[in-house]
């Protein structure tokens, strides 16, 4: 439509509370946020940081099905451009002025007249400059010396742990490590979900507890750089899924591209405190089923196998019933 992103989705949101009947405040309370917050979502302020306020609004609105799978995927591709965005650029240094520079040299030096005097003005200058320049190498070499000793997130300046809800320097140096060993995520010195869900890929993948906060271990492995958060591209999931599933390959890839944007380490947190992994989401429950664990699930491999699996239980993509229902029927035109 050409507006403010979360333009769509509000519009869907502002229908549906206009259909209920409730009031913003009504609604902010079974939703458990606040009326300006739930305001902003509905006029396209701002965009839930968690796809849990959006259901829990349309569940409150008596949404049906569809319309929730619908929100589901407006509010994924909107989160998906937000998490594109670069990172802020460096500012540049001002240049020094050739005309400054051209005329900075020596003074001319007035005519001695008591040479005593002057002896004493010189040898005072010479020793202030000894001390100044002493000072200022001790100084120097103190900075030089503590960050290579201890690194920022293990250092005093930072907090034992890390978590969602945290801002500053050191979830800076955070974001700029899981961006350095290949994480996709902006660097807005902010803690949030897509921060959350980075550390959690990065934790699984070195074999540490997937608890999404990043503490000592965490952080040290991120220094070690023990695992990588690079997989396959868009184009190679795609194809293999269509590969997979040749009887319905475009309403395969519909759903995993609803679920996941074919991140395979996408990884999304429900309410109810489990969490949704890879590229078709595979929840935990399901994982137990398989006797598979989150790594196996953030294998795109593996986790279009198990989704295959899943899906040959009933011959279709009910498991998946948020994007079941916005993907195309087979041979649809």
């Amino acid at each position: 439509m050409g507006g403010e992103p979360g333009t769509d989705l509000s519009e869907r949101l502002r229908g549906l509370k206009e259909r209920s009947g409730r009031s913003y405040q009504d609604l902010a309370r079974r939703v458990g946020v606040s009326g300006s917050a739930l305001h902003r979502y509905c006029t396209g302020e701002s965009l839930p940081a968690d796809f849990g306020v959006v259901e829990r609004f349309a569940r409150a609105c008596r949404a049906t099905r569809e319309e929730v799978a619908q929100l589901r995927r407006l509010w994924l591709v909107l989160e998906l451009r937000r998490s594109e965005a670069k990172a802020p650029s460096t500012s540049s240094v001002a240049p020094v002025s050739a005309s400054a520079s051209a005329t900075d040299g020596p003074e001319p030096v007035e005519p001695v007249v008591r040479r005593r005097v002057v002896w004493w003005k010189a040898a005072a200058v010479v020793a202030v400059a000894l001390v100044v320049g002493l000072v200022a190498v001790l100084v120097d070499s103190r900075r030089q010396v503590a960050p290579a000793t201890v690194p920022l997130l293990l250092s005093d300046r930072c907090p034992d742990v890390l978590r969602i809800g945290q801002s500053g320097e050191c979830v800076h140096e955070l974001q700029t490590l899981l961006r350095e060993i290949g994480g996709v995520l902006a660097i807005d010195d902010n803690f949030g979900p897509r921060t959350r869900m980075r550390t959690i890929g990065f934790q699984v993948l070195s074999g540490l507890p997937a608890t999404g906060e990043a503490d000592e271990a965490t952080k040290s492995a991120l220094y070690a750089k023990k695992a990588e958060l690079r997989s396959w591209p868009a184009e190679r999931v795609e194809e293999r899924i269509r590969e997979v599933f040749p009887e319905e390959p475009d309403r395969a890839v519909a759903v995993a591209r609803c679920a996941s944007g074919v991140d395979p380490l996408w990884v999304l947190a429900n309410v109810d405190g489990t969490d949704n992994w890879g590229v078709f989401q595979l929840s935990d429950r399901l994982l137990r089923q398989y006797s598979a664990t989150p790594r196996d699930a953030l294998d795109p491999e593996r986790n279009i196998a198990l989704a295959r699996r899943t899906w040959e239980r009933t011959r279709d993509f009910s498991a998946w019933p948020h994007c079941g229902a916005v993907a195309p029927e087979s041979g649809a035109g």
